[in-house]
């Protein structure tokens, strides 16, 4: 159980602070990368001689800004939408001003048995037409697999999952896959 975040300040995730260090000394600076960005705001917890604790000023995590480039990855741009069938028109389910009922119904109906099983694992490298990755993975990583996705029949772009409740490899919980 977590117990260096205050989960009784009031406000949305990111009013809430994590305790990054406990030091005696008369200041502290991280000799390492504050991993844990699950809250914008830290504190670093001084212990005197006697003992007596007290709380630093409450601090915040800079803003970080990943690189971003533009790729081109062979899709067409077509009044708007990206045409991932490469049929020179845009069906519903690559329009993304339609309702999202109508792009599932849509994608579904085009999407074989196969491809269907597919998008219920996350393992691209095991399985090239999953519709899911699963990290640590390094930008080329990622780009490699929005690249393989693009290729394929539909173009269905992977989802990047993690932490969820699934069990191995599938997004199915455990015990739904164990009563399978």
């Amino acid at each position: 159980r977590r117990t260096d975040y205050d989960f009784t300040a009031s406000g949305n995730l990111l009013d809430l602070y994590t305790k990054v260090a406990e030091t005696t000394a008369t200041s502290y600076t991280p000799s390492w990368d504050i991993t844990d960005r699950w809250t914008y705001k830290w504190y670093v917890v001084a212990v005197a001689g006697s003992g007596a604790r007290s709380t630093s000023a409450i601090r915040t995590f800079s803003l970080y800004l990943p690189d971003i480039e533009t790729v081109d990855d062979g899709i067409a741009i077509i009044n708007g939408a990206r045409d991932l069938n490469r049929n020179g028109t845009i069906e519903p389910y690559e329009d993304w001003r339609q309702p999202v009922e109508t792009r599932v119904n849509d994608l579904l109906s085009r999407m074989t048995l196969e491809e269907k099983a597919f998008q219920m694992f996350y393992n691209v490298q095991a399985y090239p037409m999953s519709g899911w990755h699963f990290g640590p993975a390094l930008p080329a990583d990622l780009h490699a697999v929005l690249a393989s996705t693009a290729a394929t029949r539909l173009g269905i772009p992977p989802i990047s999952a993690g932490d969820t409740t699934a069990g191995y490899q599938t997004t199915y919980p455990l015990q739904s896959t164990l009563a399978a």
